[in-house]
């Protein structure tokens, strides 16, 4: 569901905040020498490559509920230029964050 005024979801918003918690957690935990920092980073890797895909059709959304004709195509180029990045190897990420779950018998940030 769009918002009546905007091309973009509520869960937009949401996915930037939950992006920008878990890398401040991650952080937290490398201060802090704990051992389950490397994971938290892999989770964070993964969770913002993954926002990455979703924060470009967001703003594809945005700029063709905006623009149209060559000011949409001149929008979109500016737009694949600031989108771009490498890409994380997700498998990796994946399987590292399950070898540590698995390893550890439990969700690998949990207070317990």
């Amino acid at each position: 569901m769009t918002t009546p005024d905007t091309a973009t979801t509520p869960g937009d918003a949401v996915r930037v905040a939950t992006a920008e918690s878990a890398l401040v957690r991650a952080r937290k935990l490398a201060a802090a020498g704990k051992n389950t920092a490397a994971t938290a980073a892999s989770m964070t890797g993964l969770l913002a490559d993954e926002s990455m895909g979703l924060a470009e059709q967001a703003a594809r959304r945005v700029l063709a509920a905006s623009a149209e004709g060559d000011e949409l195509r001149t929008q979109l180029a500016v737009l694949r230029r600031l989108a771009r990045f490498v890409p994380e190897d997700t498998v990796k990420l994946s399987r590292t964050i399950a070898q540590h779950c698995i390893r550890i018998e439990r969700y690998p940030l949990s207070l317990i």
